[in-house]
C-alpha cells in the first residue's frame, strides 16, 4: 500500500491497525513501513537470477537445459534500459558476447535468452560439475554504475546421455505419459502415436533421430549422442 499522500511532508506518524474491521484481523500483528527516495543512479543493470544452466532447486523444472541459458536481469537506473551487453560462456567452452534490446523501467525485469552453441554445455559427462559465468554491462551504451551486480556464476550438470550401440540405427524412442508433443532440436514434432485410452505416446516407427529431445513444457530434456 502506497503511504504517501497520507504521510508526506511529516516528520513523524502514526498507524492505526484497525482489526475490529478487518474480517481476517488478528491480536497477533507485524508490519513494517518502508521509506525510500529517488534512485540513485541513472544506469545500472543487475543480474537478478541465474535460472538455467543452474542445479538450483527451485529452478529444477527448467534444467539441466541443452539450449540458451536464460537469466533475469533488472533495471536498478532512472534511465529507462533500453540495452545492455552480456558476456558469457561454460568453463571450457567459448566465451560469447551478445547485445540485447528492449524496455525497462525502473526495478523492472525482464528473462534473456543467451544464443549459445558451444557443445560444451550439454556434451561431456554428466556428473562433472560444470560452471556457467554472465556478466552484463553497458547499459543504454553508458557506464554502469554499479559494478557489483554486474556479474553471476551458477553450477550444473549437464543433461544425461545415452548410446544404443546394439541397435543399427542407434534409434531413442521417448516415452511420456502426458499430452506434451515430443520436439527435435528442429522444433518439429518427430513422430507420434497416441493411445488416448493411458494418455501416453507410444513409439513411431519413423527413423529420425534429433541431435536432443524435450518435451513441452521442459518437464524432460533428453540428449542422443
Amino acid at each position: 500500500m502506497n503511504c504517501t499522500p497520507l504521510v508526506e511532508g511529516q516528520d513523524e506518524f502514526s498507524v492505526d491497525y484497525d482489526i475490529t474491521y478487518d474480517p481476517d484481523g488478528n491480536y497477533r500483528f507485524e508490519g513494517q513501513v518502508v521509506a525510500y527516495g529517488a534512485p540513485n543512479m541513472s544506469y545500472d543493470v543487475e543480474i537478478s537470477q541465474i535460472l538455467a544452466p543452474s542445479d538450483d532447486k527451485l529452478e529444477s523444472r527448467w534444467n539441466p537445459i541443452c539450449e540458451s541459458p536464460k537469466v533475469r536481469i533488472r533495471n536498478n537506473g532512472s534511465e529507462t534500459l533500453t540495452s545492455c551487453v552480456f558476456s558469457y560462456g561454460v568453463s571450457g567452452g567459448a566465451q560469447v558476447t551478445y547485445e540485447w534490446t528492449g524496455e525497462l523501467g525502473f526495478l523492472e525485469t525482464a528473462e534473456v535468452d543467451l544464443p549459445y552453441e558451444d557443445p560444451a554445455l550439454w556434451e561431456g559427462d554428466e556428473d562433472d560439475l560444470v560452471v556457467f559465468d554472465v556478466s552484463v554491462n553497458q547499459p543504454n551504451g553508458m557506464v554502469d554504475e554499479e559494478i557489483r551486480n554486474n556479474s553471476g556464476s551458477s553450477h550444473f550438470h549437464r543433461v544425461p546421455t545415452w548410446s544404443y550401440t546394439d541397435l543399427d540405427d542407434n534409434r531413442l524412442i521417448v516415452w511420456t505419459k502426458n499430452e506434451f508433443n515430443p520436439v527435435g532440436d528442429d522444433c518439429r514434432v518427430v513422430g507420434r502415436r497416441w493411445q488416448c485410452c493411458l494418455g501416453a505416446w507410444l513409439p513411431d516407427s519413423e527413423h529420425h533421430v534429433p541431435r536432443y529431445f524435450s518435451v513441452e513444457p521442459r518437464l524432460l530434456s533428453l540428449y542422443d549422442k
